[in-house]
């Protein structure tokens, strides 16, 4: 999988599932583009998305960190659906 990232104040790069951080990586101080190229093996259907992180951005008065998610590429494993039941649980927790 490869994850690009453009902009200013990117620190960090990650792959995210629903258990968390599966790759991650840096990016040089400075640098307006990174790329995080990672090899990621999945146990079963879920989804992926990528994150991009840094720290309090200039145009935004130094106020609120960069920070960016993309949409979920859903993964199918088996022909099983990528949902799970303690994820929609915990959502509906949360919105009670």
């Amino acid at each position: 999988m490869t994850v690009r990232a453009a902009g200013l104040g990117v620190d960090r790069i990650e792959v995210v599932g629903p258990d968390g951080t599966v790759a991650e990586g840096a990016v040089p101080p400075g640098a307006v583009e990174a790329t995080l190229e990672a090899e990621i093996s999945v146990d079963g259907s879920g989804w992926l998305a990528a994150v991009a992180r840094g720290g309090p951005h200039p145009l935004a008065g130094h106020r609120i960190p960069v920070y960016a998610h993309t949409s979920p590429v859903w993964v199918t494993v088996g022909g099983r659906p990528p949902g799970r039941a303690a994820d929609a649980a915990w959502c509906l927790d949360w919105l009670e």
